[in-house]
Parts: C-alpha cells; structure tokens; sequence
C-alpha cells in the first residue's frame, strides 16, 4: 500500500 498511484496491469489505479 504505497502512497502513490499504482497501476496494475488490468488498468486500475489505487491510492493507497
């Protein structure tokens, strides 16, 4: 859960 945008390879990004 880092604190920046990740995106995965499906398209989502999470803010975590």
């Amino acid at each position: 859960n880092l604190p920046v945008r990740y995106i995965f390879f499906f398209g989502i990004d999470i803010n975590a």
